[in-house]
């Protein structure tokens, strides 16, 4: 083959069958019954609308074994140590739900016991099994997801096990919408402890 057969620039048929746009939502998904991605959409809840778009990133870091005489990084020495997946945005809608995802443990009442009010929340320190969500999704769309004979399928990007553990704020100002900022972390499953806790759905060509 000769190199002046290839191509000066990547753009090709399917280009644009690839490119992810826009902001995206953010769900929270119920587990199906053997734990895996329900695939029934009444599992997916979505949190509503969101400010300056939102991110998926996985942070994984990697410890390199030195070994005598080799002069740098050896093919096999990097061992993978940790893992965190995330996914981060921030809330326009300022809701009792959303609050709870937020403050991972908070339990919520009524203000007064009679012609309530209010909500009130509050959290004794405590964070159980129940507050991690099975699955937090941010679902974006392809850029020939309008074009004709497109299936309109998304792009999905999911932690498993998610828990918000980046604190809470909420700030108002004049000529400004107060947003409140969340980051969803994913964990390992005790059931299956090798799996790394993180998924992303592509649709097929």
């Amino acid at each position: 083959m000769s190199l002046a057969t290839l191509q000066k620039t990547g753009f090709r048929a399917e280009t644009m069958d690839n490119i992810v746009v826009d902001a995206g939502a953010i769900y929270t998904v119920t587990a199906a019954v053997d734990g895996g991605i329900s695939e029934d959409t009444a599992d997916w809840s979505l949190l509503g609308a969101t400010q300056d778009g939102a991110t998926f990133n996985i942070d994984q870091s990697f410890r390199t074994i030195d070994i005598d005489g080799i002069k740098g990084e050896a093919k096999g020495a990097p061992v993978l140590e940790s893992v965190t997946p995330m996914i981060t945005a921030n809330l326009l809608e300022f809701n009792t739900d959303n609050i709870q995802k937020a403050l991972p443990g908070a339990t919520v009442a009524d203000w007064q016991d009679t012609a309530a009010t209010h909500d009130i929340l509050t959290r004794s320190g405590c964070i159980e099994a129940a507050d991690y969500i099975d699955y937090v999704a941010l679902v974006g769309r392809l850029a020939t997801d309008c074009a004709a004979g497109s299936a309109g399928e998304p792009v999905v990007f999911l932690v498993k096990n998610g828990l918000s553990k980046s604190g809470f704020s909420f700030d108002m100002a004049d000529e400004s919408e107060a947003v409140m900022s969340v980051e969803f972390s994913g964990h390992y499953d005790p059931d299956t402890p090798t799996e790394e806790p993180w998924a992303i759905l592509i649709p097929k060509p």
